[in-house]
């Protein structure tokens, strides 16, 4: 008898020996699937092992969690992997939370084996997709600056809103016609605002600017202005003082006689009056400044809120700030205008006899 008969006999007794031995149900190794994205297709798999063989391939039965049938789904072999088997679970059935068990036959009958069953299925919870988080760019607060003087240094003021915090700050700049801009960092002041101060040998000509900041994500930056729309600033010359000639110098220019001037008196309570008065000015421009501040930060505010429903309290809390110090300074600068007329008009006509000794002294030629 050919060798190689012999070891073919051989082997068929042996398999049919094992064969013959073979009374158990395939063992299934699977880890359950505890979540699938919704309208997503997904695959389940196992490995399914016997000596005698699997019969046909295993089946996943899936149905909605709660439901009553089940639905079989084939498990194919998976290529150069022995004994796995996977099934894909179609998007269009991942619509709510599912079930499922997987059920295995050998090729004696033996079985079935089973991972879950009908009783005690495995379960799947179906996860809606989770929106992004809108990421909305820092806000700023800047009250641009429109001129400036040749020679002399620029210093720039902001204030930042972000829910994540600022990460860092620039004012970019370059003079007009330039075609690229320069970052100047703007530093905190531990106070809320980030200042900046343009150096005197930048204020040559004419130049532009914006303010840029982003938050600690880097995501988004916030702008006031815009590379292309930034703010555009007008060099002015500074004022030349002209000199007088040395003493004795011709400078061919005749000049009037100059009338004898009366010697200064202060007058302590018209120069009060005048200085009150000054200082309402003064707290006016402060208090326009403060409500100029207010107006810019609640239209930011109402911007994120009508465009991008954004409740942004902490740009509501910057606006409301300024609208309270600018409340303060009108009031003070209101005050000050009161008691300054008053003062001024109890002291005019002190004032006015005053004069009017002094010009009757002058007329006697007695002295001052």
């Amino acid at each position: 008898m050919p060798r190689a008969l012999c070891f073919f006999l051989l082997a068929s007794a042996a398999a049919q020996t094992a064969a013959a031995s073979d009374t158990t149900a395939p063992v299934i190794e699977h880890t359950p699937v505890t979540s699938a994205p919704e309208h997503q297709a997904f695959r389940i798999e196992a490995r399914v092992a016997d000596p005698s063989g699997v019969f046909d391939p295993p089946a996943v039965y899936l149905r909605n969690s709660g439901g009553r049938d089940f639905i079989p789904l084939r498990m194919d072999p998976v290529s150069n992997k022995a004994e796995l088997f996977s099934a894909e679970v179609p998007a269009s059935l991942v619509t709510t939370s599912l079930e499922y068990y997987i059920e295995a036959y050998d090729l004696l009958g033996n079985g079935p084996a089973q991972s879950g069953n009908p009783n005690h299925p495995h379960f799947i919870a179906v996860e809606k997709p989770v929106a992004p988080k809108k990421i909305n760019p820092p806000a700023v607060v800047h009250v641009a600056i429109t001129s400036a003087v040749r020679g002399h240094s620029v210093p720039l003021e902001a204030k930042f809103a972000s829910d994540s915090g600022i990460s860092h700050a620039a004012v970019m700049f370059r003079h007009v016609g330039a075609a690229d801009y320069s970052a100047l960092p703007m530093m905190d002041d531990g106070n809320g605002r980030y200042l900046a101060e343009l150096p005197a040998a930048l204020i040559t000509g004419d130049f532009e600017y914006y303010v840029e900041v982003y938050d600690s994500t880097g995501a988004f930056p916030g702008r006031s202005g815009a590379a292309s729309a930034p703010y555009r600033v007008a060099v002015e010359s500074e004022a030349v003082v002209g000199r007088l000639p040395p003493t004795g110098q011709d400078t061919g220019v005749s000049l009037p006689a100059h009338p004898r001037v009366r010697p200064f008196r202060p007058f302590l309570g018209e120069a009060a009056a005048w200085t009150m008065l000054a200082t309402g000015v003064g707290l006016t421009i402060f208090a326009s400044g403060e409500a100029l501040g207010g107006y810019r930060a609640s239209d930011a505010y109402h911007a994120q809120l009508d465009h991008e429903g954004v409740n942004n309290r902490d740009m509501l809390g910057l606006a409301n700030a300024y609208a309270k110090r600018s409340e303060v300074f009108a009031g003070i600068a209101a005050g000050c205008y009161i008691l300054g007329g008053v003062l001024l008009g109890v002291v005019e006509s002190a004032h006015d006899k005053e004069l009017a000794r002094l010009e009757a002294q002058e007329a006697r030629g007695a002295r001052p």
